[in-house]
């Protein structure tokens, strides 16, 4: 088997980068939108009637934004220690979010 060029070797991590950030920027934008539907929901319900105006789904996606800025708690990656475990980080980011509105719908039925 023939010894892979350095121009090959570069285009080949190059495209595997393009690849996913092309995968990646949906990923990221769809679940910013998830996590801020979540927000609004819940903020509408239990914060509005105590006398905040409603937050439209832009202000909420904003919110959370700066909610996981603040509190992201996410290890930083070393060499030697530990690789992110994928579909956990997955799992808790997309049933996070439902998670609160299952019990928050719940909460709001009692209200």
């Amino acid at each position: 088997m023939p010894r892979e060029t350095l121009w090959e070797r570069v285009l080949g991590y190059t495209l595997g980068a393009v690849a996913a950030a092309v995968f990646a920027f949906p990923l990221l934008v769809g679940l910013s939108a998830y996590r801020g539907w979540a927000f609004m929901l819940l903020w509408n319900w239990f914060v509005v009637p105590v006398g905040a105006p409603p937050l439209g789904l832009a202000g909420a996606i904003g919110i959370a934004l700066c909610a996981t800025f603040v509190t992201d708690h996410t290890p930083v990656p070393t060499k030697d220690g530990p690789k992110p475990d994928i579909p956990k980080v997955l799992g808790k980011v997309i049933l996070g979010p439902l998670y609160c509105v299952a019990w928050g719908a719940l909460v709001k039925h009692f209200m």
